[in-house]
């Protein structure tokens, strides 16, 4: 039973771990793409 928790408990890490790094490409993405649009308007 303590087996199934851990895995469980990991998995919520990972996936935590996902969506914080899909944030930070997310943010990422959009400051390029403002650059990127200012810089071509500019």
């Amino acid at each position: 039973m303590i087996e199934v928790y851990n895995v469980l408990l990991y998995t919520n890490l990972f996936w935590d771990c996902v969506d914080f790094v899909n944030e930070r490409i997310n943010v990422e993405m959009q400051i390029r793409k403002n650059a990127g649009l200012s810089t071509f308007v500019s």
